[in-house]
């Protein structure tokens, strides 16, 4: 008799954890399914596109002139296919232009080492600075000047005038930070050394990355997703102990 009693009085309990199982399971199911696509869209990040620079690869400005060139097996991020016919518009590390569709080959993978680093001219003038200037050519405005033995960082050369025959007409594109500015232009090769930029290492970022966009980044959805588990377990775990505290309350009885 005690023992249907206690039955029926978990009944309820019982039913009561079906119908919230239920109706848990059907939040979970709708906001799996039925997410608008404008919203889809507002909380994940647009698929970032990289390039791979082939062995010509030539960095443009907007119209069209040469900047410099980037060093091959190294990467580029594209931000733009519509602007130009048989171009796109690239970012490589601090500079932004345009390179030639040919020049790059398109990936589908996250390269784990985009850009080249580490690799410096140093100003070696017989003691004297060195000038950086806005174009390749003796008469080309001075930006700045880099002391002797200073480092700016080396992002490629290009083609500019002859000055000297031994070193012809190579000019380096370079970046040099002085205090909180930095300076973009052009120093003659003889004027100094370069470090050698060394062949990429082409690997991709493992695919347990590719979740969080590469950068760690969790969406809004992931996060929810978390949210409806813990809900669909809090109350199974009351009722589990609803029902041992009940037992245990019976077998005291007895």
């Amino acid at each position: 008799m005690r023992k249907a009693f206690t039955n029926n009085k978990l009944l309820p309990i019982v039913s009561l954890l079906i119908l919230v199982l239920f109706l848990s399971f059907f939040a979970y199911s709708r906001h799996s399914l039925y997410i608008p696509a404008a919203a889809a869209a507002a909380t994940t990040p647009a698929q970032t596109r990289y390039g791979k620079l082939n062995q010509s690869a030539i960095l443009l400005d907007n119209d069209l002139n040469k900047i410099t060139t980037l060093p091959p097996t190294f990467f580029v991020i594209i931000t733009n296919e519509t602007d130009f016919p048989d171009h796109y518009r690239v970012t490589y590390l601090d500079l932004s232009g345009v390179i030639a569709r040919s020049h790059i080959t398109r990936i589908d993978f996250q390269p784990v080492t985009l850009f080249h680093s580490n690799t410096f001219f140093t100003a070696q003038n017989d003691t004297h600075p060195v000038n950086i200037r806005r174009t390749p050519h003796s008469t080309a405005d001075i930006i700045t000047t880099i002391p002797h033995n200073s480092q700016a960082f080396f992002f490629g050369q290009r083609a500019g005038e002859p000055l000297l025959q031994t070193h012809g007409d190579r000019w380096y594109f370079i970046r040099f930070t002085h205090g909180t500015t930095q300076h973009f232009g052009y120093v003659y090769s003889a004027q100094g050394t370069v470090d050698t930029i060394p062949t990429n290492i082409i690997e991709r970022v493992p695919e347990n990355n590719n979740n969080q966009n590469g950068n760690g980044y969790q969406t809004p959805r992931e996060r929810l997703d978390w949210i409806y588990i813990a809900a669909l377990s809090i109350p199974a775990v009351v009722v589990v102990f609803v029902l041992f505290s009940r037992n245990k309350k019976d077998k005291d009885l007895r």
